[in-house]
Order: C-alpha cells, then structure tokens, then sequence
C-alpha cells in the first residue's frame, strides 16, 4: 500500500482529488436542498438546530470568516503559478481571471461588509478545504498539465468565455452593492432587494458567479474547471432555493415572477 502511494502521480492525484469533489458535490446537493448551510438567515432554522446541534457553537467574526475562506484559494493559486511550467499568455490570463475573483473576495469584499452576524468555525473550515482544493486543480491544470498554445487567445470560445466571465464578476459587484445598501446605518433586519438582476431571480449574486465560472470554463476547457462549475453550482444553487423560500416566507408582498436562481427558468 505504501509503496503504490509513493508510486502515485501528481497527475493522478489531480485527477482523484477532481473526482473525489464531483463525488462528495453530488452527494451534497439533495442534501442542502433540505438542510440550509447553518450561516446566515438560516442559521436559526430548525433544521439547522436538529441537524448541527453544538457544530455552531464555535463561531468567528463574518469578515475574518471571509477572509480563512477565501484567501486559501490566493495562497495555493500562486504557489502553482511559481512553479508553473508554461508562460503563454492564454496559460496566464486564465490563470489571472481565477486568482483576481478570490484576491477580491478574500481581501477587498470582507472590507465593504455591514453584517455584524458570525459564521460558525466548520462551515469556515469546510469552506477553505474546497477554495484551496479547487485553486491547486484549475491553476495547476492550465498552467502545467495543459497545453494552452499563444493561438488559444484566437478562439471564440475562449473570447466569448472572457467576456461571460468579466460579465459575471460585473454582476456579482453590482448584486453585492445593492445587499450592502439595503440597510441603512444602524438598521437591522432583512428588506427584500431590488434592481440589477434581483428583478429576476433572488439570489443574483450567486448567478452571477456562477456565470463567472461558466465563463472561465468556456474560455479554460479543461476539465478542472468543469469540476468548479459542477461545485459552484451544488453549493449555490441550494442556497438560491433556500432563500427563495424563505423570502416567500417572510414576505406577503414578495415579487411572484422572481425566480430563485436562473432568470426566467427557476
């Protein structure tokens, strides 16, 4: 056994360890479709309480959850991207897309946020196993496993996933300013937000990074960042359904044509 250990590749690790997360996301997803992650507006609800009785009761500040979240992500990103083994412009840009979305979620977003909640240690826990995990797949993949030629800048595919890209992060900046200007200072409490894509679906946010991923995916085609859109997608989605739910729960006058996570469609 321990000689088989030894004699395994980095290039098998990286496939296991991909394999393993598409795994564990499947299994996830019904899962969180009943049972809301315990942070957040769900943190008190009763499914939460009967199945994560005493997990929460260890909880850190929001914005320094946010930063052991993400910033795991940067850390391994650029420890790939030095000991890269190709430096084509298609290998660095793609690999730049990934690393400017964390280096903006893990030290500039937890600087704009008003909440005052706290996230309890094992969602933050499990939160950096995944952003770390997935970092060290998509860097290491499109700047050593795969060979990304100067002419890949040329392909519509990888413009068109660009520009999704850079759509979704615009996106996911304007969804966040309108939860961060829903409260004025020293109010409390939840309002229903308006505007940008919330006149669509609930949770604009997370769509527009799951577009994001959608776009990198298109623009990368590796497989590593398949794997991150088929995460992204089990651990948002639920949570689009959970809130919408919950809005509809909350308030009589919420909007009936919203849908909770694809506009028009669900």
């Amino acid at each position: 056994m321990q000689e088989r250990l030894a004699a395994i590749t980095e290039r098998e690790f990286h496939t296991g360890l991909g394999t393993y997360l598409v795994v564990a996301s499947g299994v996830v997803i019904p899962i969180l479709m009943y049972i809301p992650a315990g942070y957040g507006r769900h943190l008190e609800a009763d499914t939460v309480k009967r199945f994560f009785k005493g997990c929460n009761s260890v909880s850190i500040d929001h914005k320094i959850a946010w930063v052991l979240m993400e910033f795991p992500a940067v850390a391994v990103s650029l420890a790939c991207l030095r000991n890269r083994t190709q430096n084509s412009t298609p290998a660095l840009v793609l690999s730049g897309m990934y690393l400017w979305h964390y280096v903006y979620r893990s030290l500039i977003y937890p600087l704009t946020v008003r909440s005052a909640n706290q996230t309890p240690l094992h969602i933050v826990m499990s939160a950096a196993h995944v952003t770390s995990s997935v970092s060290y797949l998509i860097t290491r993949e499109v700047t050593h496993f795969k060979e990304y030629p100067e002419s890949w800048m040329q392909k519509p595919a990888f413009k068109a996933g660009v520009v999704l890209f850079a759509l979704g992060w615009i996106m996911n900046l304007h969804s966040d300013f309108i939860l961060r200007n829903l409260r004025k200072p020293g109010e409390t409490g939840y309002k229903i937000p308006r505007g940008g894509l919330f006149r669509f679906v609930t949770a604009a946010n997370y769509f527009a990074e799951f577009a994001e991923w959608c776009g990198l995916a298109l623009a990368a085609q590796a497989p590593s960042t398949y794997v991150f859109v088929f995460l992204t997608f089990a651990n948002l989605f639920p949570r689009a359904v959970q809130h919408h739910r919950w809005y509809k729960q909350k308030f009589e006058d919420y909007p009936k044509e919203r849908k909770a996570f694809f506009p028009f469609v669900y």
